[in-house]
């Protein structure tokens, strides 16, 4: 009898975003009207730039997901599909493609809002098909820029099917506090973590004073599940249900724009998960991935490839 196939997949359930970035000054005040130093059109949405990042490591990619019946919909997934991501399972709905307006500053410091548009058309439909995927893969992907209960629905079935679950809090919205029972790894920004750390009556606002280290281990704590807290140039922590926390430093580069930092960093965690990586290697993988996506304007076009990462040492 032969031996089954390895689950080494990761499927990502979540959003597509066509992406209008600004470079500027300074961010305009209330009723102000600024110019624009320059802009780019770029592909984005957390899911598929995560999914990129996995599929550029070298990692077999399903991404679940909705766009409209629209050029930049259709564009959306032609760049998924030449970074190497499955793209069968992203539905064309009548709603139109998923929209991001970024502005940035010299500091790469980086301001969004985002229009849902498609990705708030994910449905029950979209959950049965991503089933076929999870049973085929070892790591699934959430974040929730899709709808929150079908993102939580869809930790729970694949918790079910074996996968190791990784949900990246983002951007800050109330969760069902059992589907936590349900998450392996849980991946917030120190403004996310905040958020998460307070009561659910809490005004939700980000302390003036953040302590990383009693946030993450309050949120393992209450959570009881893995945290990685990430904090831009000073790095990232990691609270291990086991009782390990780790921190992995920051690698030392000019930024010149971070919108797709946190996805780059959570699409290699995840490629780490299927290679058998300590969490704390897994984000150190992350941590360089995001360190070369900084170095240029967008996401998915400045993510690095295995090629590049290997060459920093790692065995991909």
């Amino acid at each position: 009898m032969s031996e089954p196939t390895p689950r080494t997949a990761i499927t990502v359930l979540g959003s597509l975003n066509f992406d209008v970035l600004f470079s500027v000054d300074a961010l305009p005040e209330q009723g102000e009207t600024r110019a624009a130093r320059s802009f780019s059109f770029e592909c984005g949405g957390k899911g598929a730039n995560q999914a990129a990042q996995a599929a550029l490591l070298g990692a077999s990619v399903h991404m679940v997901g909705a766009v409209g019946d629209d050029p930049v919909g259709h564009h959306l997934v032609n760049r998924l599909q030449s970074s190497g991501v499955d793209v069968q399972r992203i539905r064309v709905v009548s709603a139109p493609t998923g929209v991001g307006v970024v502005t940035y500053l010299d500091s790469g410091s980086v301001a969004a809002l985002i229009g849902p548009g498609a990705n708030a058309e994910l449905s029950n439909e979209d959950l049965s098909t991503a089933e076929w995927c999870f049973d085929r893969s070892s790591v699934a992907l959430f974040q929730l820029e899709s709808p929150v209960d079908l993102v939580a629905a869809g930790i729970r079935v694949a918790a079910e099917r074996g996968c190791r679950t990784v949900l990246n809090g983002a951007p800050a919205a109330p969760l069902p506090p059992d589907v936590f029972g349900a998450i392996d790894t849980f991946i917030v920004n120190e403004v996310e973590a905040a958020y998460y750390s307070q009561p659910p009556d809490a005004s939700r606002s980000t302390p003036q004073e953040f302590n990383v280290l009693e946030c993450g281990s309050s949120l393992r704590d209450r959570f009881q599940t893995n945290v990685v807290v990430t904090v831009g140039k000073e790095g990232c922590w990691g609270f291990e249900v086991s009782g390990s926390n780790w921190h992995v430093p920051a690698v030392t580069v000019r930024a010149v724009e971070t919108t797709g930092a946190g996805d780059s960093f959570i699409g290699a965690f995840a490629v780490g998960l299927t290679r058998g990586m300590s969490y704390q290697d897994c984000a150190q993988l992350g941590a360089v991935a995001a360190s070369i996506t900084v170095t240029k304007v967008g996401a998915q076009s400045a993510m690095p490839t295995r090629g590049m990462l290997r060459d920093k040492g790692f065995a991909l």
